[in-house]
């Protein structure tokens, strides 16, 4: 269904027009749910017109300008946040968990995108290793960035306070982090990690 606009004109009777105009109510109706409370489709209780949720297209390049009189700007590209308010912050973290074996051979435990068609995603993040034999004071939290469609990481933690020494580096793809275990014995570590667009 699409929405006519400019019904009635001001030549025609309503009665002529009640098709396409009851055609745009309804389109009204329909395009008020997506997102928003408007008619009791919500929980009932709420206030018409209000936010259920805000969903945001893929943008797929930046904003670059503020419309006249608008301060900010919301809008997504991929999986990320950001506001524009002459300068594009980023709103939201990409974060998640998963467990990898800590052997002498390395393990690719986390893909980065880092490149979106032939345009870098450039980002900065943390990892953190919750789980092995890490009794010293020092966790295993490494940084890590990617730069113009490169990932780089920081340096390996050698045995410090009595703790596992690991190595955590790119992969040859430049787009992936692996991590292997320097002395000791094989064993399997849960880890945290989180990211954000720059």
């Amino acid at each position: 269904m699409t929405y006519t606009p400019n019904v009635p004109q001001a030549n025609q009777q309503i009665a002529a027009t009640q098709g396409p105009i009851q055609n745009n109510f309804t389109y009204i109706d329909t395009a008020m749910k997506i997102n928003h409370t408007w008619n009791g489709n919500g929980i009932s209780t709420e206030e018409a017109g209000s936010h259920q949720k805000v969903a945001f297209p893929n943008q797929g390049s930046d904003i670059g300008s503020l419309p006249s009189g608008i301060a900010s700007v919301l809008y997504s590209i991929g999986a990320n946040l950001y506001a524009y308010n002459g300068a594009k912050n980023p709103v939201s973290g990409v974060s998640g968990s998963g467990t990898v074996a800590i052997t002498t051979t390395p393990d690719t435990f986390l893909t980065l995108p880092v490149t979106s068609g032939s345009s870098p995603i450039d980002t900065i993040g943390f990892v953190l290793f919750t789980q092995g034999p890490f009794i010293g004071i020092t966790t295993p939290i490494f940084t890590f960035f990617s730069l113009a469609g490169s990932l780089y990481v920081g340096p390996p933690i050698r045995n410090i306070s009595g703790q596992e020494g690991v190595d955590l580096f790119m992969s040859p793809s430049m787009n992936s982090l692996n991590i292997r275990r320097l002395n000791s014995s094989d064993y399997i570590a849960t880890f945290k990690y989180i990211y954000w667009p720059i």
